[in-house]
Formats: C-alpha cells, structure tokens, sequence
C-alpha cells in the first residue's frame, strides 16, 4: 500500500510544532465547478482591468500633495516638539533630519522616537497642519 502511494504521488511530511500536514504533489483535474465558471483569454483581460480598478478604490490614498503646499507645517497633537515641513517636491514630511512618505510614518516615528513605543497610529487622525493664519487645524478635517 505504501508502495502505491509512493509511486503514485510524491507525499511530502511536514511537522509543525505537533500538527502533521501532508500535501500532495500530483496534477489533478478541474472540477465541473471550475470548467463551468472558467474564462476565455478575451475575457479575462477584462476582468484584470475590473478587479484593478476595484483595488484602487480599497487602497488607501497616502499622497498628501492635493492637502498640503510646499513648506506647510505639520505636528503630532500630543507634542508640540515634534514638528515636520512638507517637501511637495519629494513629496515627503521631513522632520529631525528623516523623511516621512505618509502621516501614519510620521505619528509612527514619533512614538518610537519620543514615546519609545510600537504603536501604529493613524495619522490622519493624530496629526494636525498650521494654517496660513498660524493656527493648528486636524489633519482629518481635509477629508
């Protein structure tokens, strides 16, 4: 019996941390199920487009330039230490001499710089940008 399988198909044993799992390595056939739902060559370049499209609209937007000018203040609300300059340029924040792609970097590397803590924050939420009239305005109020 353990001949058969062995030449049948190649099983490959693998432990872990007590929980045996077992994978088979032979071809197998589609299913009715999948023959009756599979796609053409036309239509699946259709398809690509459609499911590209749908995970632009789940991603997050993190380019800040349609927010923020060239030289705008931004800080964290806990610590009015922690201040960065938007660079519309590299389209950064930079701040302490590190530069910050998105406000959930630049919240992030204040808690691990002042704080000293691993907390992901967000920094939409966390963050606020001086107005041209010098005061302090939540960042998520732009949206």
């Amino acid at each position: 019996m353990r001949a058969e399988q062995l030449f049948n198909c190649t099983l490959l044993k693998t432990d872990f941390s007590g929980l045996i799992v077992y994978v088979r390595r032979q071809p197998r056939t589609m299913t009715d199920t999948e023959l009756k739902f599979r796609m053409n060559p036309s239509q699946l370049e259709f398809h690509d487009t459609i499911v590209k499209g749908v995970l632009e609209l789940l991603e997050p937007n993190n380019d800040l330039a349609p927010y923020f000018r060239n030289g705008r203040l931004i800080r964290h609300i806990d610590a009015t230490e922690w201040i960065g300059c938007y660079d519309a340029v590299r389209r950064v924040i930079l701040c302490r001499g590190k530069s910050y792609s998105t406000l959930s970097g630049f919240a992030r590397g204040y808690y691990r710089t002042v704080k000293h803590s691993a907390k992901r924050p967000n920094g939409w939420e966390e963050c606020e940008y001086q107005q041209d009239d010098g005061t302090w305005r939540r960042v998520c109020l732009l949206k």
